[in-house]
């Protein structure tokens, strides 16, 4: 096969992440050689695959985190595995099906985006409401930041100074990813990109394991680890390192299975309050209630038994502006009815205010202005005859 040319070089490095992405670099790993620095040497070696450039010059165009020096020690490691035969086909084949394939995502241009405007703290703290995960502050926020930034781009975060404390929070951010708060942290990255001009890719992608079948590798097919095993020690509340040791899964190998395989929530109905308040009143029948039959703040909160706070706060959410005071409209609920159905059917109060859209205590307010008796609170119902 012909040299590549300097064009066709260029091209290649489009469609290359910065760092490679883990489903394939997972079967390289090596002893000696962490992901991180390998992932950015192997998107290094492969534009040098059938090309006549110098290391130097693919380390510049990928904006590779690491240096010629860097990335020369690890492919140094990689040619002394016994695995190197295979090591070297696998180079051959990416090159190849990277050539040959269109490839949805310009890396280039993802390198050069500004990320200053993604996952503001507030958008943060709102994904958080909305999906039921502890938001625990700002901190939290930079981290998950970063994190999504590193999934957009292909390539390290901007973010300068970053410990290696700081860095290892960003490794495990997947073990707090559920189903619910990964979908939502992809549709804000789509909401960016959109916001950055671009409209035709995908969030993330990466090409099918097929590229490596049959290859004697140094390192772990993630396709054959038990994702659900690494999810069963998480829901009963084992750290992700224990989890993953408990499972027999390397911790970069379970780090990627989580990003890719989000963890179901740990716990059925040990949610937050505002999680109640949101399944209970989505934004349509928040406008139904609120704003068509005129019902107050702390009714629709009794409803669906939270506090007036809390629905205060899904107003804001939802864009609702609310009343001044957040006085209800009148609700008028008629003497005869009301008598019917309370006294002489004997149905209960809460039965009622569903009927009528309204908390209970309004309700029992209209009962005491139409002097209808309340029944104590306990008692047995009884309809009269």
């Amino acid at each position: 096969m012909p040299s590549k040319t300097a064009r066709e070089v260029k091209e290649l490095s489009r469609k290359i992440p910065t760092l490679l992405w883990p489903k394939l670099s997972l079967p390289l790993a090596i002893r000696g050689s962490h992901q991180r620095q390998l992932r950015a040497a192997l998107s290094v070696a492969l534009l040098l695959v059938g090309a006549r450039i110098v290391l130097k010059h693919s380390v510049r165009i990928m904006r590779s985190p690491i240096d010629e020096q860097g990335a020369s020690r690890a492919l140094q490691l990689l040619h002394k595995q016994p695995e190197w035969l295979d090591i070297s086909r696998a180079f051959s084949r990416l090159s190849e099906y990277l050539y040959d394939t269109d490839i949805p995502i310009d890396y280039a241009r993802r390198r050069a985006l500004d990320y200053r405007t993604l996952l503001p703290d507030n958008v943060w703290f709102r994904i958080c409401r909305e999906t039921d995960t502890a938001a625990h502050g700002s901190a939290r926020a930079a981290v998950a930041r970063c994190y999504l930034e590193e999934r957009i781009s292909g390539a390290p975060t901007g973010v300068q100074d970053l410990k290696p404390m700081v860095r290892s929070k960003i490794a495990d951010f997947p073990y707090y990813l559920t189903p619910a708060l990964a979908d939502a942290l992809d549709a804000h990255a789509r909401a960016f990109l959109a916001s950055q001009n671009v409209h035709d890719e995908p969030v993330r992608y990466e090409p099918p394991s097929t590229c490596l079948a049959g290859l004697r590798l140094p390192g772990i097919d993630p396709d054959e680890a038990d994702v659900d095993t690494l999810h069963h020690y998480l829901q009963d509340g084992l750290p992700l390192g224990r989890a993953a040791e408990r499972a027999g899964i390397e911790l970069e190998v379970a780090r990627y299975l989580l990003s890719a395989y989000p963890c179901p929530a740990l716990r059925d109905g040990d949610h937050s309050a505002y999680f109640l308040a949101r399944k209970a009143f989505p934004r349509h029948r928040f406008i139904d209630h609120y704003n068509v039959a005129g019902n107050s703040l702390r009714d629709i909160a009794e409803i669906a038994g939270v506090s007036r706070q809390t629905m205060a706060r899904l107003a804001k959410d939802y864009e609702i502006d609310l009343r001044v005071g957040g006085r209800s409209q009148k609700h008028n609920v008629e003497r005869e009815w009301l008598y019917t159905e309370y006294i002489v059917r004997g149905r209960t109060l809460p039965e009622l205010a569903r009927d009528q859209g309204v908390g209970a205590s309004t309700i029992a307010r209209w009962a005491r202005a139409h002097g209808i008796p309340l029944r104590p609170r306990g008692g047995t119902r009884k309809a009269v005859g």
